[in-house]
């Protein structure tokens, strides 16, 4: 069924639930969403701790918070149908092409249902929809982005995040910095440790190395950030391994963390909600890859650079449990030179920049 494109909905849902790196990478469809019809009321189910967050965004009117497994739990079904359902949605988008994501889709009551077709869509996603999208892009952010393709035509390349300015953690960012020593007029870097799954993450000594190395060529000092538990023990690991080039900083939750990624000359990651984070805010990164492939999951349109692992993890069931050996084939000796040419570019741009 093709949805008419003369109808403008009056109330739009998005069934991106998580995890909080893929619903930044959806960010932008909201952004298209508003602009194409600016007076939708847009709403985001979700099933992760980023509520903050989306609420914070422009372009998200409402964020739905909804238990985690509630498709296991049929007895909540009803309530949470009522919840869902009385808002009276005109049209559902379901980025996350799973089973749970396009019934929640259907549940409530759209009548215009848009997913994806078997080249993204998994499970029985791609039969709950009702208008199914082939995809074409190959960046996720402009695969999201293709759901809005029976209403307008979709530029590749052309995603906007829009991410909210937080003046009011401002000074709390300024305080966190000088309490770990370091020079917010000072230009410097910032590390994630963490990723999406233990596969996509990089020896924590060998970022350890980099910030030990990138100080002693240029005098930069680096901040290790960190959200849970897991990241913290690596952002201990890295620091120890700098020999006190590095300095530990617990973000506290992701709106602090968005407005710290905006300070640094640029963030070195794996593939993390932070890297995502980072690139949302402009800020450029150099990002490693081993079992996701750059081009389709790294930063978008960002002015840092991304590396490849030589031995990319080829088989899916592999790609979140699998072994580390994609991220251990990215030599330190390889992330150390992109580093060092990132780090001379940016701090010549720096140098050449008008004064404010």
């Amino acid at each position: 069924m093709r949805p008419s494109t003369s109808i403008v909905p009056s109330k739009v849902l998005i069934t991106q639930l998580s995890p909080v790196r893929d619903i930044l990478l959806a960010l932008p469809l909201a952004v298209d969403i508003k602009r194409l019809w600016p007076t939708a009321q847009v709403s985001w189910l979700i099933e992760c701790d980023c509520q903050g967050l989306l609420e914070r965004h422009p372009c998200v009117d409402e964020v739905i918070r909804i238990d985690r497994g509630w498709l296991r739990r049929p007895s909540g079904w009803k309530k949470m149908r009522q919840q869902i359902r009385e808002r009276q949605f005109d049209v559902a988008f379901d980025p996350q092409g799973l089973t749970k994501s396009a019934l929640l889709g259907k549940i409530s009551g759209a009548s215009t249902r848009l997913g994806f077709d078997s080249s993204r869509g998994r499970e029985l996603a791609p039969w709950v929809a009702t208008r199914r999208i082939h995809v074409t892009a190959r960046h996720q952010v402009d695969m999201i982005r293709q759901l809005l393709s029976p209403w307008k035509e979709v530029v590749t390349g052309a995603g906007d995040f829009a991410m909210p300015k937080l003046p009011e953690l401002h000074e709390k960012v300024d305080r966190i910095l000088q309490s770990s020593a370091v020079n917010p007029s000072v230009p410097w870097f910032a590390i994630h440790a963490g990723a999406v799954w233990p596969t996509s993450v990089w020896p924590a000594e060998r970022l350890g190395h980099v910030a030990r190395h990138l100080f002693e060529e240029h005098n930069l000092r680096s901040v290790v950030l960190w959200l849970s538990e897991d990241e913290r023990l690596l952002a201990k690991v890295v620091a120890e391994a700098s020999q006190g080039a590095a300095k530990i900083i617990d973000c506290g939750d992701l709106q602090t963390a968005m407005e710290l990624l905006r300070r640094p000359i640029f963030l070195l990651s794996g593939d993390s909600e932070m890297l995502q984070l980072a690139s949302a805010v402009k800020t450029p990164c150099l990002s490693l890859h081993g079992p996701t492939w750059a081009d389709e999951i790294g930063p978008y349109n960002n002015a840092g650079c991304a590396i490849q692992s030589p031995l990319p993890n080829l088989s899916k069931r592999m790609v979140r449990r699998g072994p580390n050996t994609a991220m251990q084939a990215i030599e330190l000796e390889e992330v150390l030179y992109h580093a060092q040419r990132l780090v001379t570019r940016l701090l010549g741009q720096s140098a050449h920049a008008p004064a404010a």
